[in-house]
């Protein structure tokens, strides 16, 4: 047998080179999952406490009603981020629940993330590059990207898988959109439109739908559109055959009023931002592009003492001289954007990163009154950020080997790093103790460590190190309240750190989050926090302290009634407490508030006060306050229409009934404390203590705090 040699070996080498290709882009992917395993090991923190614990709101997801329910509950953004929320079932059906399946499942959405951003650069670079330059360019982008150390606070963050979905589907829809308008070019109109409302409507939706700024896609895909996809390699195509109606109706339109919208936002709550967060529109406005370049400077020069989830300690711009680098920001921002606009035809790769960076952060980083800065931010425009670098380093020229073994060299780096912030994230003591040291004027990130330094059975170290800075900010109530608890868990609370407790509690009152939160388990019946063994004279006193500063917000007020109610139950003044619920459900009515008040005054009262307060709610003219967001307003209706609440009530009432005929007549259990003469308190540590003060003391980073939704879960008796 003869073999024709000459035809052979063409498609020999090139089998050669596609099966070197495919090894590097698996090897990538494998050095990926071997970086980030060692922090598979960890926790969740922060916002997953706060996010989480609704796969268990309702006795855990078993049924349509339940899925339904959990979906709409939401409280992260005003669509709920339903879609992320979906994703968490493969990993929990109820809560609590480990940790270890939702890291892995957010590094798997990580790896996944990386493959399309491949086939992103790729289909992308093959319009202006010749295809060889064009896949090793695709293949240096997307292990630059996805070996980054940045990404590790967000990869082992549980809950900012939403912001890894949103990625997830505005990659998607990006390579829809590329279809659609190959399809344009080839005269296949129907197929165009197809691919075309698939990638915008339905992938800007779904991205949407898992965070916010998933929807915007259309103007992400306007950045790509005007700099790359717009080009072609071949030059018989004619220059935008893509209908310009397409543009128009999905991409300009859409991009504009996003624009607008996120403005419009920003605007109408701009009087509440001195209050909410301490800064005014106008000062966020100055500070965001100093945080854009902090974020680029990240980016370029990589390092692992990063802020991690903290960024309560960004230095603020006051006006454009302080701090001086505010105006430079500004105007070079400008200068970027307006740059990369006018060069984008005759330098499309770096115009192009530029622009999807700039555009990725319209909505985060602008008008609307979110924290000023989060590492995680960067997960989707930074996408293609290292596209322009790949290019330069993999394209034909001069010194090709020197570039290509820089290259190479880079992602080492970047894994060393990534690896050694992932084996931080596996101890949870070790990585709190490493955001203490990188962010010294961070309240929560001292907070946090100290609170974790108390849960490992350390709570000297804590006091050493909150003490000091309790002193330098005695007005800081997440000092004042860590550092109690710590001397609680100690033994004993001296004296002058119980004052200075009352005293940042009496300056922030209820307003603040850490403040109500901290005073809200430590009065709540039966609590295992640390100072809930306290005598009742300086529970009272601290209490006193918080209600002390009135603020006239509805949710303040509300947040006022509770605790009244709550201190009347552990002094055992049963009428007292019925009062301060009623009130609390006449001025914010929601059904989950009476349904928890309910159970507290029957358990720890009588069932007849929980009867007494059952029927003023179902009496009540009062409508019922809407819910926050939309999301939570849908699974309003929902419960409504599918009765529980009505359901609830009758088994609340037949359980509390039943009580009443069996136990005449009703006696108030005496939960006061009988040591009220101390002037220190001295506490036993509790062996079942709860196991994260963090909950506690830090804020929830872009959460607003949202009682409406702490609601027990339904069935069973008290």
């Amino acid at each position: 047998m003869r073999f024709n040699l000459k035809a052979t070996t063409p498609t020999s080498a090139q089998g050669r080179w596609h099966l070197i290709y495919a090894g590097a882009l698996f090897l990538i992917l494998a050095a990926t999952f071997a970086v980030y395993r060692p922090g598979l090991a960890g926790g969740f923190v922060f916002d997953d406490f706060a996010n989480l614990p609704a796969l268990g709101r309702y006795g855990g997801v078993h049924d349509l009603r339940s899925l339904l329910w959990y979906l709409t509950s939401g409280i992260a953004d005003p669509a709920g981020r339903p879609i992320a929320l979906l994703s968490f079932l493969v990993d929990a059906q109820d809560w609590p629940a480990e940790a270890f399946p939702f890291k892995r499942t957010n590094l798997c959405i990580h790896l996944l993330n990386g493959i399309l951003l491949w086939s992103v650069l790729r289909v992308l670079g093959r319009r202006i590059l010749p295809v060889r330059e064009s896949d090793w360019t695709a293949l240096g982008g997307v292990a630059l990207w996805i070996l980054h150390p940045l990404w590790v606070s967000t990869v082992l963050y549980v809950i900012q898988r939403q912001a890894m979905l949103a990625a997830t589907f505005t990659l998607v829809g990006i390579l829809a959109w590329n279809s659609a308008t190959k399809a344009f070019e080839h005269g296949r109109t129907r197929t165009g439109w197809s691919l075309a409302i698939l990638a915008v409507p339905v992938c800007g939706s779904l991205a949407g739908l898992s965070k916010a700024n998933g929807f915007l896609l259309p103007l992400l895909i306007w950045m790509l559109d005007a700099t790359v996809m717009g080009r072609q390699r071949a030059p018989a195509i004619a220059h935008g055959t893509t209908p310009a109606l397409a543009r128009w109706i999905l991409l300009y339109i859409p991009g504009v009023a996003i624009l607008a919208g996120i403005v419009a936002i920003g605007i109408a709550a701009a009087p509440e931002l001195p209050l909410s967060r301490g800064w005014t529109l106008l000062q966020r406005l100055m500070t965001e592009p100093r945080v854009l370049f902090d974020y680029l400077r990240l980016l370029l020069i990589p390092r692992t003492d990063t802020s991690g989830v903290f960024a309560d300690d960004v230095r603020l711009s006051t006006d454009i001289l302080h701090p001086w680098t505010t105006l430079p920001a500004i105007a070079g921002l400008a200068l970027l954007a307006v740059a990369a606009w006018r060069c984008r035809h005759r330098w499309p790769i770096p115009c192009a990163a530029t622009l999807f960076f700039l555009a990725g952060h319209v909505m985060e980083s602008s008008f609307i009154g979110l924290e000023l800065y989060f590492e995680h931010r960067n997960y989707l425009p930074a996408m293609i950020a290292f596209w322009p670098l790949a290019h330069l380093c993999v394209r034909a020229g001069p010194l090709l080997r020197y570039r290509v073994g820089g290259l190479v060299i880079a992602c080492g780096l970047l894994a060393l790093l990534s690896f050694q912030l992932a084996r931080d994230w596996s101890n949870p003591l070790a990585l709190s103790g490493r955001w203490a040291a990188v962010n010294p004027s961070s309240a929560r990130a001292q907070s946090y460590a100290a609170a974790m330094e108390m849960e490992a059975g350390h709570p000297e170290l804590a006091i050493q190190r909150i003490e000091p800075l309790s002193r330098r900010a005695p007005a800081e109530a997440q000092y004042a309240v860590v550092l109690a608890s710590a001397y609680c868990q100690l033994g004993y609370v001296p004296d002058p750190i119980l004052q200075s407790t009352i005293n940042a509690l009496r300056i922030n009152g209820l307003q603040a989050d850490v403040t109500y939160q901290w005073l809200a388990q430590l009065l709540a019946p039966g609590s295992s926090e640390e100072c809930a063994r306290l005598p009742a004279r300086i529970l009272r006193d601290i209490a006193t302290a918080s209600l002390s500063r009135a603020f006239p917000s509805v949710e303040s007020r509300s947040r006022v009634y509770y605790i009244q109610g709550l201190l009347a139950l552990q002094e055992a003044r049963c009428p007292a407490a019925l009062d301060a619920f009623k009130r609390r459900l006449d001025i914010q009515r929601r059904p989950e508030t009476a349904q928890s008040e309910i159970i507290l005054l029957a358990t720890h009262c009588s069932a007849r006060e929980g009867l007494l307060l059952l029927d003023h709610y179902q009496a009540s003219p009062v409508p019922i306050a809407r819910a926050s967001t939309p999301a939570l307003r849908l699974r309003d209706w929902m419960m409504t229409r599918d009765g529980y609440w009505e359901a609830e009530w009758k088994r609340l009432r037949n359980v509390m009934e039943e009580d009443v005929k069996h136990w005449p007549p009703a006696t108030p259990r005496n939960i006061a404390h009988s040591n009220d003469e101390a002037s220190e308190a001295v506490v036993l540590p509790s062996p079942d203590k709860q196991p994260s003060l963090e909950k506690a003391v830090a804020a929830y980073g872009e959460r607003a705090d949202n009682p409406q939704e702490h609601s027990t879960r339904a069935g069973g008796r008290f």
